[in-house]
């Protein structure tokens, strides 16, 4: 069920735990753009090294899996990405976000004639279009990233559920974390704005 609709009461008073979780979601939000900078200029931390290397071999396992079990799935896979990743953002428009959807038709735009395909692309963006853009990524990277702290402090998975028992708990952990959100980016950004980036926020969904 929405927060914004039936919210559970809030114990009185949170808990140092919170403090501390609190803390730790607010700071590793603002240290996430250097991370980014840090990534783009080609010095990944040892963890992210290993989970690319995890990717690697998973993606490895299932090319090999599909070449003796599934001939036509493996064919597939030689598909340039950029024909077919746009398809997987189709439904996301509908949750207000376009920024990924819109970056996979400005990759296809841009490599028209790289792609080898026929007669002009059906869609076309300007210079304002493409700067609008790249400011829109920004921000949705630091959305996500948001996102991802905010689902481990709360225990929760990406559709928001929590369990019956640990209802009245998280939400009340989620709207200290909240507070501390707004409290902490009050010189940055406004709080309705913080609101509206919090994952599971009024107009957010935490359900049970």
């Amino acid at each position: 069920m929405a927060i914004s609709s039936r919210r559970s009461p809030i114990p009185p008073g949170p808990s140092s735990s919170f403090s501390g979780a609190a803390e730790e979601l607010c700071e590793r939000y603002r240290s996430s753009k250097a991370t980014r900078q840090l990534r783009s200029a080609g010095r990944c931390s040892q963890g992210q090294a290993t989970a690319d290397r995890d990717l690697a071999r998973r993606w490895k396992a299932y090319e090999m899996y599909t070449l003796l079990n599934n001939w036509d799935a493996y064919t597939a896979l030689e598909l340039d990405r950029r024909l077919w990743e746009a398809f997987t953002f189709c439904g996301r428009p509908s949750n207000g976000n376009t920024v990924p959807l819109r970056g996979s038709l400005i990759r296809v735009f841009n490599d028209w004639a790289l792609l080898q395909l026929t007669g002009e692309c059906p869609f076309t963006f300007t210079k304002d279009e493409f700067a609008k853009h790249e400011e829109e990524v920004k921000r949705h990277e630091d959305r996500v990233y948001l996102q991802a702290l905010a689902r481990t402090q709360l225990c929760t998975d990406d559709d928001g559920w929590v369990p019956l028992h640990d209802w009245e708990a998280t939400t009340a952990m989620n709207q200290y974390l909240l507070n501390m959100f707004i409290e902490t980016m009050a010189e940055e950004i406004s709080g309705e704005e913080a609101v509206k980036m919090w994952p599971f926020s009024e107009e957010s969904n935490l359900s049970k």
